[in-house]
């Protein structure tokens, strides 16, 4: 998904797919924060982390689907 709307931003400029970049930002800042972790601690920290993440993308995207014209370069 990332890499699609890295796509459309940069031939575009669309603002939701911008903001779709920040929120999948946020699972790389997750990675960061814990990379120097016991491996244990990171898969817990990082399901505990993401999981919200993972609800919030869900739900932005069934939300940007009647905002977006299915055969456009978001859609």
């Amino acid at each position: 998904m990332r890499w699609k709307l890295k796509k459309v931003f940069d031939r575009d400029g669309s603002k939701i797919a911008a903001r779709g970049l920040r929120r999948i930002a946020e699972f790389y800042r997750v990675e960061a924060d814990i990379r120097d972790t016991a491996p244990v601690q990171r898969l817990s920290a990082k399901q505990a982390r993401t999981t919200p993440l993972v609800a919030a993308i869900g739900k932005w995207r069934q939300e940007q689907r009647f905002r977006v014209f299915a055969r456009s370069h978001l859609g």
